[in-house]
């Protein structure tokens, strides 16, 4: 398919191709070795890649690729091809079957986005009273809701909750485990409609809830190395801070050393302690202070040995903040345009 023009292009003598709601190419033959297919998104949703070899007596070999793609995206699949039975290989795109959902006292729930693997989800509402409120995080001011979710599967899937009461209150969706600890999900409220992520598998209750969340990037990853990040953090929602948490590589002493944040008539800044015994991850500002929601604010942090990093120009951050990069430059002099250290602005 040549995706300039959107017509197709076959260049392979023999080879067969339909497109409509399932895609497929048949191929005469082939040589031995690996075989590269990219796949561009025409929408967000999930297919299913099959590949099968045949012989004169049918199908003797079939593997399947499940996965997600979003609109644009451009994907590559590769597969090994052992022609030494076969005598044609077709290749098929196709959407995956949708899993089957259960709601039980819940009439405005579905599923809104899903990954591969997912076959089965239950959702029950409960009262808030049942929610086990041991764990519950210091910044969770109320519950509005809470419901059981059990699945089956693997990977992860969206569900949207339309006409939510109390939605304009909710800032926070967490997951309670069995065990009673409380994990923030991913989530986006608009209007009256809330959307959570979560991971399949496991049974948990989800809660909607309004909590003063941190900024939290979440953990990043290597490669790292210490120098100077700029950039831009647009909170969600007004926050107060009184600290900076940096998240280390394991093994290491990652650090920041020095952060301002600042606009055009404001600015703090904060300095490190050093390696004191517990709370050496942790900047300290002399005041504490309030970043106003969606007000632009430029940050300078200098980051010492090996901080985690977020590899991305742009990241949505745990409380759905967003967060750039505008230069890092590393202690070699190096330039870098996507490089985010991995924090968390926070009050005590």
């Amino acid at each position: 398919m040549n995706y300039s023009t959107g017509e197709i292009e076959n260049e392979i003598p023999g080879a067969v191709c339909k497109f409509g709601d399932v895609e497929a190419v048949s191929l005469p033959k082939l040589a031995d070795g690996e075989y590269r297919m990219l796949l561009k998104g025409t929408g967000t949703g999930v297919y299913g890649l099959i590949v099968t070899g045949e012989s004169e007596e049918g199908v003797f070999a079939c593997r399947v690729f499940a996965r997600r793609i979003t609109e644009d995206e451009m994907q590559d699949a590769t597969t090994e091809v052992d022609t030494t039975e076969a005598t044609n290989v077709t290749i098929t795109v196709e959407k995956p079957p949708e899993p089957t959902l259960q709601s039980l006292g819940v009439a405005n729930v579905t599923i809104a986005g899903l990954y591969p693997e997912i076959e089965r989800v239950k959702v029950e509402r409960i009262q808030t009273e049942e929610v086990n409120t041991v764990s519950m995080p210091e910044v969770v001011a109320e519950i509005y809701s809470a419901y059981m979710i059990a699945s089956l599967g693997s990977d992860e899937f969206a569900l949207r909750f339309d006409d939510v009461e109390d939605a304009a209150n909710i800032t926070a969706v967490y997951k309670v485990a069995f065990d009673g600890s409380w994990t923030l999900l991913h989530s986006t409220v608009t209007g009256s409609t809330v959307e959570a992520t979560l991971e399949a598998g496991e049974n948990s209750t989800v809660v909607f809830t309004s909590a003063l969340l941190p900024i939290d990037t979440g953990p990043g990853t290597y490669p790292s190395i210490a120098g100077e990040h700029k950039g831009v953090i647009k909170p969600k929602q007004t926050i107060n801070v009184s600290k900076l948490y940096t998240y280390s590589c394991e093994g290491t002493g990652g650090h920041t050393e020095y952060i301002r944040i600042e606009n055009e008539t404001w600015n703090v800044t904060a300095t490190w302690d050093g390696y004191t015994e517990d709370d050496w991850r942790n900047i300290t500002f002399g005041e504490p202070f309030v970043l106003v929601a969606n007000k632009n604010y430029r940050y300078t942090i200098r980051t010492g040995s090996y901080p985690q990093i977020i590899h991305k120009q742009t990241h949505t951050t745990l409380d759905d903040s967003v967060i750039n990069c505008t230069e890092f430059r590393d202690l070699n002099g190096k330039v870098y345009y996507d490089w985010i250290p991995a924090i968390r602005l926070w009050a005590c």
